[in-house]
């Protein structure tokens, strides 16, 4: 088999592992759509928050920063069976090209590896050094991310990733849902079982796949974009893996790349100015792909051809990733802008909705409360914003909602199931490295009520570092935090509650 049959045989079964085990996080922003949303947990709620049941679980020292960067945020696998029993998993890279699969319950280093075999330049700041990007398989369907009553608890005891004598390295099995009339094991899970693998983006453009139980990988690395390009927003939707690189690092072009698995064929969509925002391009389900650009243009793509579709001028510099949603079975698309304001367009990119100016925003998250009602927020510089959006009129119109206590550069909101999770990361911008190494503080993790933005609970004291290229992530009662110096903290419900 050659590689490009073997890689796609492995994403198919990573794909159906995406599809089936709804609920977990699978790539940055949570889903295609970029909206940072958790549908369901079986222990998060507001009402459980507010009891006290969130907790300081661990912390994890896993390298040191490269310039600013550190961590990248966690991708998560919850509730897959090996010979050990249940296990879950977290996944996340880190500076000099480390890639690292934990298990997640009580931080125990399962693997880690070095991505990238050769010594990487560190570049200039605005590009961060030799970093490495993970993401599993996801599907672009809306409601990727919709839970479907996920178990409470595990099980089997977690061990390291070693095997018995002679017994060869150890690959992590999928129990997939049910079939009727299949015999079922532990919980009314089928005993059938699947290869499942993990993707990974080294600082020298190679797609690394790797099965998620040790971190080895079946083929060799396949080139996809220029070396120490810094991308962002890597993810592999529906087969194929996206990236978009700008910002003049590595000597990439500005745009969004495109590798189809199958085929190995690499394909890009070239944009006038540089892809802003963390989270690169966001994805409909319909095939196309939106862009925000420096330049205040938000550009469509055609996904199969990465053909340019549509473009919308804001009339200001664009300053975040897109997020895609629905109303009333309709598709539109957030992006803000630094003039304060945020934009409301359909599909085909014609304006919908503005909200009133106010504090620019960096960071944009859509979610659903239990009434139906959609709701947008930003992070600002020093608190989060959220607004409602009535559609009465049968397109999305904004509402008065609320902003929360003052806080410093917080990251970009996270919804589970009625909370909002926002760090607050402590990143005092400077017009140099050390400049913000000196000024910064502590990151600290809130709850606040996602309806009315009342504070429920925060970490105190809990992190000693401020965040830079972390990011939130949730799943299975627990929540991921990274910080610069390079410690993952896991904060959640312990799980024998």
């Amino acid at each position: 088999m050659n590689s490009s049959r073997f890689l796609s045989a492995l994403l198919a079964f990573g794909l159906a592992n995406a599809q089936l085990r709804v609920g977990e996080w699978t790539t940055v922003g949570g889903d295609a759509q970029r909206s940072n949303w958790l549908q369901r947990d079986p222990k998060i709620s507001a009402g459980s928050v507010s009891k006290g049941a969130v907790q300081f679980l661990w912390k994890k020292k896993l390298g040191g920063a490269s310039q600013l960067d550190s961590l990248t945020p966690v991708i998560l696998m919850d509730r897959f069976i090996s010979h050990r029993g249940f296990r879950s998993y977290a996944f996340l890279a880190g500076a000099g090209d480390m890639a690292y699969g934990m298990d997640s319950d009580l931080g125990i280093i399962e693997w880690q590896t070095k991505l990238r075999k050769t010594a990487a330049p560190a570049g200039p700041i605005e590009c961060g050094g030799a970093m490495s990007y993970l993401a599993r398989a996801t599907g672009s369907a809306f409601g990727n991310l919709s839970g479907n009553g996920m178990r409470a608890g595990r099980g089997g005891s977690p061990k390291g990733a070693v095997g018995e004598p002679g017994a060869g390295a150890v690959t992590l099995l999928q129990a997939p849902e049910p079939r009727p009339g299949r015999p079922a094991g532990p919980g009314g899970r089928p005993l059938r079982r699947e290869p499942v693998v993990l993707y990974g983006l080294s600082s020298d453009g190679q797609l690394h796949t790797m099965y998620v139980s040790n971190g080895e990988e079946p083929a060799a690395g396949v080139p996809f974009l220029p070396a120490n390009a810094s991308p962002s927003g890597f993810s592999v939707i529906d087969g194929t893996a996206y990236a978009a690189s700008g910002r003049g690092c590595g000597g990439a072009p500005n745009g969004l790349w495109a590798l189809d698995i199958a085929t190995g064929k690499i394909s890009k969509a070239l944009t006038p100015a540089p892809v802003v925002g963390r989270n690169g391009a966001a994805f409909d389900d319909k095939g196309t792909a939106y862009l925000a650009l420096q330049s205040g243009i938000l550009q469509s793509v055609e996904r199969e051809t990465m053909a340019a579709k549509g473009s919308y001028s804001a009339g200001a510099p664009l300053v975040t990733s897109p997020v895609v949603f629905k109303v009333d079975n309709q598709t539109y698309i957030a992006v803000a802008s630094n003039d304060g304001v945020v934009h409301v367009l359909d599909a085909a990119l014609a304006p919908v909705a503005k909200s009133t100016s106010g504090a620019p925003v960096t960071a944009l998250s859509v979610w659903q409360d239990t009434a139906g009602a959609t709701w947008l927020a930003g992070a600002s510089a020093k608190s989060v914003v959220a607004w409602k959006l009535a559609h009465g009129s049968g397109v999305p119109s904004f509402s008065p909602g609320w902003t929360s206590a003052g806080m410093v550069t917080p990251l970009a909101p996270m919804i589970v199931n009625g909370v909002m999770w926002v760090v607050s990361s402590g990143e005092v911008a400077g017009k140099t490295a050390a400049a913000t190494l000196a000024q910064s503080k502590a990151a600290v993790l809130y709850a606040l009520d996602a309806a009315s933005g009342k504070e429920l609970w925060n970490s105190g004291k809990t992190m000693t570092s401020f965040t830079h290229s972390g990011g939130l992530s949730a799943g299975a009662g627990q929540l991921y935090v990274q910080t610069h110096d390079g410690v993952l903290y896991a904060f959640g419900v312990p799980i024998e509650h």
